[in-house]
């Protein structure tokens, strides 16, 4: 999924680095249940992916405010990419299950 924000069009995709930026931010894993935690995970996936390290927190959140339906935009193709990883995992065979 593409999105404009900041005037730069950003190909979302998972990154194990905006895993390590989002933790480094926050001193916790991502659990999704609060809007800052989404804020803050858009953040460190726009930093992930654009390197734009002159962009802070604040000016982002404000950057954000100008255009909130990109935050939307972000938490659907994070909320449909990891249902479509959740296909990937083996589901277990009806012997195991039925033993």
């Amino acid at each position: 999924m593409t999105i404009n924000f900041n005037d730069r069009e950003i190909e979302l995709r998972f990154t194990f680095r905006a895993d390590m930026i989002y933790e480094n931010i926050m001193q916790k894993s991502f659990k999704a249940q609060t809007e800052t935690e989404w804020i803050v995970y858009f953040y460190s996936t726009y930093l992930a992916i654009t390197d734009d390290t002159d962009l802070g927190l604040d000016d982002f959140i404000l950057k954000l405010d100008e255009s909130p339906k990109v935050l939307y935009d972000f938490i659907q193709w994070y909320v449909d990419f990891q249902s479509n990883n959740m296909k990937l995992i083996p589901k277990e065979k009806e012997e195991s299950k039925n033993a």
